[in-house]
This record gives C-alpha cells, structure tokens and sequence, in this order.
C-alpha cells in the first residue's frame, strides 16, 4: 500500500524541499519535526504533515525529567496526538552545531581573513615620518590619500620623509591558502563526507569506474544515518498500518 503523503508529506511544499530541511535538522540540530496537518478518518494516523523549524520547538518534561510531557511551537501549546502534535525524529548525534562549533568558527574566521585582504591586499603598515611633526589636519590627509592611492593604483608616491613600514602579514605569511584547506578537510570529517566532496582532498581522481562504488560509499558511510532515522520513525505503529513500509528509493542516485 501507498500512502499520498509518501509522494508529497505537505502539500504545500515539494517533497524534495521538505526532506531537504528534515535532514538538515537532523545534520545540524540531531531532531527533526513534522507538525501533523491532517489525519485519516478510519485510524486517526497522520495524512498530511508539514516540516518546523527546530528553533521554534520547546518542551516541557515530567516530574523525572525522563519523558517529554508538552511541547510547544512558537512558545504555543500543541496536542500531543492527532492534528497539530508533532512527529519527532531523532538524529543518531547531537547534531553538528553541538560538536562542531569550534570547527565551524575557525572557518568563519577564516573567510573573515581572507574577505579582508581580498579589500585591502596591502598588507597593514605605518607611515613613519623623518622630518617634522605634521599637525592633526595634515596627518589625517596624508593618511586619507595614502589609503585612496592603495584603493585605485598599483604604485603610490612616498618622498624623502616618509618611509612605509609593514607591521602585518600578507596573505602568504598568514597561510591563508594552506590554512582554509586544512579546514575544509576538518569541515568534511565534521560532516562526515569524504574530503573530496568539498573540494578538500586535491588528489581526488574521479572515473567513471569508480563513480559507482563511490555514491554506494556516501550513502553507506554518510547518509545511512539519517535515512534509517527518517525510516524508522516512518515505520512506528502510529504513522503507518502493518503491510506498510517506508523505504527511500535510491535507484537513480546509485
């Protein structure tokens, strides 16, 4: 048996779009919810869903702390069954931004660097003045001309009293192009892919041959995860009947 909700869980939304934010609530959050829209009449079992936001969700738990008791979307109350509760799914880790947030900010730094030299590539320096002591006025508008000239030429003019002297680092001191491709590859072990797949590992040789093998590595070693969690719960007595299985259909990909 075919449920409609298997070829379109919210109506409103492509399948592709709502199983693409249910896994990267897993990815990035270790829970995913589905809010239930619409049920059928003879068992009461969900027919329509549509994906929330992690961020939107709270809960209440009972005296034990052991079992969620309420949960809440937008700080709103919502039944616990029926139209309006929510469907959980479980991630098999916290999610990446628990584990990764040290990796991640590394690489935001990162970009931040190299953002900043791709402004200004000059690297950071003084003016240093041998003559006489210049007033406030003068020294502002020495230094706005000095800064327009690195914006718009390739050369600029320094007379005998000025001396330019660099007390930053360049892009190739910093290390900027080994150190972003040393976090590529720590971003792809944080989420579980192989380096190549972002670009990371500069060896990667793809062939035809191996093409194959590798998307059966992927699905294996990267996704398996989140679709045996989206099955699973897929598969739980209150969403489908016996004689029904939830399976995603890799064919194509693979």
């Amino acid at each position: 048996r075919k449920h409609s909700w298997m070829e379109q869980p919210d109506l409103n939304t492509p399948r592709s779009v709502t199983m693409a934010w249910t896994i990267d609530s897993l990815m990035f959050f270790g829970r995913a919810y589905w809010q239930v829209t619409n049920t059928y009449a003879e068992d009461g079992r969900p027919s329509r869903f549509t994906w929330i936001d992690p961020r939107r969700v709270t809960w209440n738990t009972n005296a034990s702390n052991t079992q969620i008791a309420q949960y809440f979307v937008d700080n709103n109350a919502v039944p616990m069954n029926g139209v309006g509760s929510l469907i959980t799914f479980q991630a098999l880790d916290d999610g990446v931004l628990a584990r990764g947030g040290k990796t991640i900010a590394t690489a935001h730094g990162l970009e931040t660097a190299a953002y900043n030299i791709s402004q200004d590539p000059v690297p950071m320096g003084i003016l240093k003045n041998s003559s006489f002591d210049l007033t406030e006025d003068q020294i502002i508008s020495s230094l706005n001309a000095w800064k327009q000239a690195r914006k718009t030429k390739s050369t600029a003019y320094l007379n005998s009293n000025f001396e330019y002297q660099v007390v930053g680092f360049d892009s190739k001191s910093m290390q900027l192009v080994e150190a972003r491709q040393h976090i590529a590859s720590e971003i792809a072990r944080l989420m579980n892919v192989p380096a190549y797949v972002v670009g990371a590992d500069q060896q990667a040789n793809m062939t035809y041959s191996n093409a194959v093998d590798t998307r059966k590595d992927l699905v294996n070693n990267t996704l398996r995860g989140y679709i045996a969690a989206i099955e699973d719960r897929l598969n739980m007595a209150d969403i489908t009947a016996a004689g029904t299985y939830v399976r995603f259909d890799l064919d194509d990909y693979l």
